[in-house]
């Protein structure tokens, strides 16, 4: 489990081991997702605490990318210079492998950033300490799924050389399921505490223990319609395709709940 941690976040720990022991193991991503997303709320509760809510947001992006690194939001840059080049799959492979990020890659992490920072201010203004946890917990445990569902779908395409191919190969059906059952039980619960806690939690139970929860899954329509989209056009999921998966996932979690949050309240 270290060397996954090591692997996901910038955490000095397992860096020994080698990409095949890890993409063998990659089915335990969710559980890794969970400790990142603890962590994560855990500095959101601290630091609105003591200042704005504009303030809390940035800060608290910027320590999820202290804690894991800018590797994903890297492979989101790359994906969208690739996926928005005209010409042939080889010529969007070249634009996605170049190190010069394009102005495809720019907008496209600007506009993940600001959605996440709208998500998480939301978040932190209108919620109590364990929807903040609910919150972040089932995010990055959705955005770790999708990375799994992404290598599971992209089993149907070209392996190529790169990390990726070596997490493509190594995945499975069997460890797809295990992932997704550790995502479900995970997320019920980070879920638990919230069910029985808060105002909208006694006042609609079913739909805040269950439902909110069930958020997860947006990691696996995430990483379905990714992997797809990369086949595509590069014919293969790469490892910036993972990375890109992860992001985009992540903010789509976080929108959704911030979404629903927008909604009840105005009720």
């Amino acid at each position: 489990m270290l060397d996954i941690l090591g692997f996901l976040t910038r955490l000095p720990v397992g860096r020994s081991a080698e990409i095949e022991s890890i993409s063998r193991k990659s089915h335990l991503f969710p559980v890794v997702g969970a400790f990142i997303g603890f962590a994560v709320a855990t500095f959101a509760i601290a630091i609105s605490r003591f200042s704005s809510e504009n303030i809390s947001a940035i800060l608290t992006l910027l320590f999820l990318y202290a804690l894991t690194g800018l590797m994903h939001l890297d492979g989101l840059a790359d994906f969208a210079d690739g996926i928005f080049a005209s010409g042939s799959t080889a010529e969007k492979i070249r634009a996605m492998k170049d190190e010069k990020v394009g102005i495809s890659g720019i907008f496209a992490v600007l506009t993940v950033m600001l959605l996440c920072i709208f998500a998480i201010k939301t978040q932190i203004s209108a919620s109590n300490p364990y929807e903040i946890a609910q919150f972040f917990i089932v995010s990055e445990i959705s955005a770790k799924l999708s990375m799994n569902a992404c290598m599971l779908f992209g089993k149907s395409a070209e392996l190529r050389a790169g990390i990726g191919a070596f997490f493509v190969k190594n995945f499975s059906r069997l460890k797809f399921c295990e992932a997704l059952a550790l995502a479900l039980i995970l997320s019920a619960l980070a879920s638990l505490p919230f069910a029985f806690s808060s105002p909208l939690g006694a006042s609609h139970p079913f739909f805040c223990y269950f439902f909110r929860s069930l958020l997860v899954l947006l990691g696996v329509a995430v990483g379905f319609f990714v992997s797809r989209t990369a086949k595509r056009h590069f014919g293969a999921v790469s490892g910036d395709v993972l990375g890109a998966t992860n992001e985009i996932a992540r903010c789509v979690s976080f929108v959704s709940f911030a979404l629903m949050q927008c909604i009840f309240v105005s009720q």
